[in-house]
This record gives structure tokens, sequence and C-alpha cells, in this order.
């Protein structure tokens, strides 16, 4: 049996709740311009290295990315007409909740870029959402080992290092963006 992930076993923009309702996350531009007057910056590098790494932050920005899906001003359909906090009480409604959620979230946003043009950025999107499950992992498997102490000391150590990593791939992104003959081409490939 191949361990290679199939089109249908893929993950999507759609996250179901625990009460079976789907909720799309796909991302448009009206929900960019939005989420820019509400001082998120979709196109910020720094803002979106950030995105994974603080569940209450991730919790928030989902929340406020698909705003228009559940709040009761913007919602079409009755049964999904809910308040901030009832939404955020679905995200976290039990311990895979919000972790399947913001993959859907990760999908949406980065297939959002792509559908843009911005591979590079879709690409960002889906690297610092690997990395923040990885330091996670990594994180919970050492804390079984670590006293409280040296837990701390590698979450430190961690943070910086992935920093450093993100930079690095930031810095390589905007250089190639900014040289004049990549930016004359980039257009005409796909």
């Amino acid at each position: 049996m191949s361990d290679a992930i199939t089109k249908s076993d893929a993950p999507t923009a759609i996250w179901v709740d625990h009460n079976g309702r789907r909720w799309d996350f796909s991302l448009k531009i009206s929900d960019r311009n939005r989420l820019k007057q509400a001082g998120i910056d979709l196109f910020d590098a720094e803002q979106i290295k950030q995105l994974f790494f603080s569940p209450l932050d991730t919790l928030e920005l989902i929340a406020e990315c698909t705003r228009g899906r559940w709040e009761p001003q913007h919602c079409e359909t009755f049964d999904q007409k809910l308040t901030y906090e009832q939404f955020a009480d679905l995200l976290t409604a039990n311990d895979e909740s919000l972790d399947k959620a913001t993959l859907a979230f990760m999908v949406a946003l980065a297939d959002f870029f792509r559908r843009l043009g911005r591979k590079d950025t879709a690409v960002l999107v889906e690297r610092a959402y690997q990395a923040a499950q990885q330091i996670g992992e990594a994180a919970v498997a050492r804390i079984k080992t670590r006293s409280p102490a040296m837990v701390s000391k590698i979450h430190e150590q961690t943070i910086r290092r992935l920093d450093r990593e993100i930079d690095a791939a930031l810095a390589k992104v905007e250089k190639e963006l900014a040289s004049p003959s990549d930016s004359s081409t980039s257009g005409l490939e796909s």
C-alpha cells in the first residue's frame, strides 16, 4: 500500500465541527480586504510566519477570517448563526477541533495565495504550518522526559531556531521577488 496521499485523502478547506456542520474556510478578496481593515494583513510575511504558533491567535484569526459564515448579520443559514464565543467554543469543543480547523484554514489560506498567483506565499504558509506542527510534536516528546526548567529552555531555543529558518526562507523569497529578471517572467510561469 502506498504512503502517498490521494486527491480524496488530501486536506481540504472544509472543517466539520463536532455537530456535523460543514464550514468552508475558503478565502476571497473581500475577506482579505475586511481583514486588512481590522489590522490583519495577509500579505505581511511577518504575520504569516506567526500564524500557526499561538493556538489562541490562530483561533482568533480563523474566527475573523470566517466571520461572514457564522455571524448572524452575514449568515444565510439559520443553524449556523453564532456569536463569536459560540464559534470559538466550536473550535475548541474537543482536543482535535482546533487542530482540524487549523489544518482546513491553512489549506484555505494556501489555496487563496495560489489563486492569486502567489505560489511562494502559499508554500510559506504550508511550511509555517508544518514547522508549528513539528515543534509541537517535538515539544510534547521532550516535555515527557524533561524537567520544567529544561522544557522552558527547549521551547525558547526552538522558537529562536524556527525564527532563523523562517527569516532565511523569507529573505530568499523576498530576494527572488525583488529580482528584476524574475519579475518580468514570473507571470508567464505556471
